[in-house]
C-alpha cells in the first residue's frame, strides 16, 4: 500500500484518513475486496474498518474519541481474493485544524509615543500559534486609507515574545515619516499554526490618533503689568487641534536680555 494522508475534515475533534485505491498489478491480479484500517490504541493496533466486515472506500472519518491537539498512528492494507497484502507505512496525525478566525477585533491605543495593538489568544484549534500578521490600517485626513503590514514596521509576528505576550508596540515617530494629525490606525490581525493561516479578523473599532507637535505659536503680546521696572507678556494658549492631540505639558519662553539680538 502506499501511504496514508490526512483528509481535508481533519480538524481538533475528528480525524480523516485518506489512501490511494489500488489498481493494475498494484491488486496482485485480482480485484481488491477490502482496505483494512488500523489505528493504535494503548499501544494496541486495533481495527478500525475493513477486517470483519468489508471496507471498499478510500477514506474513513473517526469523529469520537479524538482528543484535540493528539496525535494518533494508522496503517491500512488491501485485501483481494488471496489474501491481505502488506501494511503501509504508519502514518501519525494530529487533530488540528487552522486558527479559527479572531472573533474579538484587536485594541490599540496611543501611549504618547507609541502605538500599541494587543489581542486576546485565538481558538487555536488542537496546535500552537505559530506567528501572527497584524494589519495596521491608516485612514488619512484626506480620505485615503493604506494598509501597512507591521512587520514593515518592526513589529514581525513571528517572534516569540510578540507570540507569547500579543502585543505590538510601534513609535509614532515611525507613522510620521508618511503621515499626520489627525490620521487615524487602526489593525486587523490573523494567526498561523501547523495547519495553516486563519482568515483576517475583522478592522478594530478602536483606533489610535497620529499625534505631533503642537503648531506654531501666535505672536507674543505686552501685557497690562508692563511698567519702567517689568515686562509682562502674554499669548493665546492653543486648543484643540492646535494641540495636534495631546495636552500641551509646558511653554517655553525664550529672551535675548536686552541685547536686541
Amino acid at each position: 500500500m502506499g501511504d496514508l494522508s490526512e483528509g481535508i475534515a481533519t480538524d481538533d475533534s475528528r480525524i480523516q484518513i485518506d489512501w490511494e485505491e489500488l489498481t493494475e498489478q498494484s491488486t496482485g491480479g485480482s480485484a481488491i475486496l477490502s482496505y483494512n484500517l488500523d489505528m493504535l490504541i494503548g499501544g494496541v493496533w486495533t481495527e478500525l474498518v475493513g477486517q470483519t466486515t468489508y471496507y471498499s472506500d478510500t477514506s474513513y472519518l473517526i469523529q469520537t474519541g479524538i482528543v484535540s491537539g493528539q496525535s494518533y498512528s494508522f496503517r491500512v492494507r488491501a485485501r483481494n481474493k488471496w489474501g491481505y497484502g502488506p501494511y503501509s507505512n504508519t502514518a501519525l496525525i494530529e487533530a488540528s485544524t487552522k486558527p479559527d478566525t479572531q472573533i474579538s477585533t484587536p485594541t490599540l491605543i496611543n501611549s504618547g509615543l507609541n502605538i500599541v495593538v494587543s489581542w486576546p489568544l485565538p481558538e487555536e484549534k488542537g496546535s500552537s500559534i505559530l506567528e501572527y500578521q497584524i494589519i495596521l490600517i491608516v485612514r488619512t485626513s484626506l480620505g485615503t486609507t493604506v494598509e501597512i503590514d507591521s512587520k514593515d514596521m518592526n513589529c514581525d509576528g513571528l517572534t516569540a515574545d510578540l507570540i507569547d505576550t500579543r502585543m505590538c508596540t510601534i513609535p509614532v515617530a515611525d507613522f510620521r515619516t508618511n503621515f499626520d494629525y489627525p490620521d487615524l490606525v487602526y489593525a486587523k490581525i490573523r494567526s498561523r499554526n501547523i495547519n495553516g493561516w486563519s482568515d483576517f479578523s475583522s478592522e478594530s473599532t478602536s483606533s489610535a490618533l497620529i499625534i505631533t507637535e503642537p503648531v506654531t505659536m501666535g505672536a507674543i503680546r505686552r501685557g497690562e503689568f508692563t511698567d519702567h521696572y517689568h515686562i509682562h507678556i502674554v499669548w493665546d494658549a492653543l486648543v484643540d487641534d492646535q494641540m495636534r492631540g495631546s495636552q500641551i505639558t509646558s511653554y517655553y519662553v525664550q529672551w535675548d536680555k536686552g541685547t536686541n539680538a
